[in-house]
């Protein structure tokens, strides 16, 4: 039984021979091996079918490369776009509609491929935050998208409210589609804008910032979206890694991250899916005395003595104490209650997330 690729192979070779254009290496190495499938779409990497030969190959459409591969839409992407919203940048080759949808864990989720993204290496994630407890809470989305994270916290975690931000017209167009397919319209107000000017205050029991390479930016709004009874803040964040050599302490620290304040084991979980990973960040560098009273009361053997992710979360707890009191005023307890290994990229860059418990120590509510 021929592949998809060995039919798309032969079938672009008698187009060259029907034009009379010479079939090359070149040519055969610039077909593609693999592809995304969505749906009866499929799209086709950025570095497919570039050579200038394609142009008179295919000048009569795109239908014969759709056959091939046996879809019924073809869309090819490339590099993301550098604008404010990190748009894909993807052309419609065949077919006049673009939307895609995907089930995922139970959820259904659609989306104009040409302006927005679907990230399936976040679903340990959403799974995560539809295991959540969360009846009766109302939860706060600073980077909704086009709800991967609302829909769990609705659909699986059983919140009782989100108000969800978003500044991407085209993600708040399938966000709008996903709330109606997913029958939870009347459990969500969505906040067109930027989070740190609309974000409602003094409402939330639990806030998702979704954001990467960082979502530092945002720290303080989601401070100020807490109940004045406090909640829990779920922070998203890159943290680079690096070899051992690379990862070697420095004699001094580079940046305050509040030496004075210790995460203990009672006060952590981690959740790494490769044992003994290093984690570390650049920003974040410590004082070999410094990590040594980190690791003290920590298991080393759970956190792979990975001080330079515990300076992350370390610093997580300084930044957000100060946020808070800024905030709301008076005196806070903050936790680091668990460290999440969402998945890693290459080189060395790693997605993890932060559960922050944020507690007034004394509220009269």
């Amino acid at each position: 039984m021929k592949t998809p690729h060995v039919k798309l192979r032969e079938i672009l070779r008698e187009l060259a021979e029907e034009k009379e254009v010479q079939w090359t290496e070149d040519l055969e190495r610039d077909i593609p091996r693999h592809w995304e499938v969505h749906g009866d779409l499929i799209l086709l990497p950025d570095s497919a079918l570039q050579m200038p030969e394609w142009s008179s190959l295919l000048e009569g459409g795109w239908r014969p490369v759709a056959d091939a591969l046996g879809c019924k839409r073809l869309a090819q992407k490339s590099r993301i776009q550098s604008d404010d919203y990190r748009s894909p940048n993807v052309k419609l080759l065949f077919g006049k509609d673009s939307w895609v949808e995907h089930i995922d864990n139970r959820i259904r989720y659609c989306y104009d491929i040409r302006h927005s993204m679907f990230s399936a290496g976040n679903i340990s994630e959403k799974i995560r935050v539809g295991s959540l407890i969360c009846q009766g809470e109302t939860v706060v989305d600073l980077f909704a998208g086009i709800g991967y994270f609302v829909l769990p916290y609705l659909v699986h975690a059983g919140a009782k409210f989100v108000h969800a931000c978003e500044w991407n017209p085209h993600a708040l167009k399938a966000l709008k589609r996903n709330l109606e397919l997913n029958k939870m319209k009347e459990k969500c107000q969505i906040h067109f804008g930027d989070c740190r000017k609309i974000c409602p205050r003094s409402v939330a029991d639990r806030v998702n910032l979704g954001l990467i390479p960082s979502s530092e930016c945002s720290w303080p709004v989601a401070c100020a979206a807490l109940k004045p009874s406090g909640g829990t803040l779920h922070i998203h964040g890159n943290v680079e890694t690096h070899s051992s050599e690379q990862n070697t302490p420095q004699e001094e620290s580079t940046t305050e991250i509040c030496a004075s304040d210790e995460l203990y084991e009672e006060d952590v979980s981690v959740n790494c899916s490769r044992s003994g990973s290093r984690f570390s960040n650049s920003r974040l560098e410590v004082s070999a005395k410094t990590e040594d009273e980190e690791m003290e009361g920590v298991d080393s053997a759970r956190i792979g003595q990975n001080v330079h992710w515990v300076a992350w979360a370390r610093h997580i707890k300084c930044e957000i104490h100060r946020l808070l009191e800024e905030a709301h005023g008076g005196e806070w307890e903050v936790k680091v209650i668990h460290l999440e290994h969402v998945k890693s990229y290459a080189p060395h860059v790693d997605h993890m997330v932060a559960d922050v418990s944020c507690r007034p120590i004394v509220w009269s509510g």
